[in-house]
């Protein structure tokens, strides 16, 4: 989906539209974390019902237990 910058004060602005609300489980109002990985965006909720230092440490702990097989999807 292709969305366009647009000016909002003295701020830049993309807009999401409900099906991208919905399909990242957030509403207008919630707080989201961005960050930029591989030169992207990333937007996730912060009140998906776990703290981001447990998921952070679930993330590792996946990636641990199959370090093997991304290492081979890697390939």
């Amino acid at each position: 989906m292709i969305k366009r910058i647009i000016k909002s004060g003295n701020s830049a602005a993309v807009t999401l539209d409900q099906t991208l609300l919905e399909l990242i489980h957030a509403k207008i109002g919630d707080q989201v974390d961005v960050s930029v990985r591989n030169g992207g965006l990333f937007f996730l909720p912060v009140n998906v019902g776990i703290e981001r230092e447990e998921l952070d440490d679930a993330v590792a702990s996946v990636f641990k237990r199959n370090a093997k097989t991304f290492k081979k999807l890697a390939e």
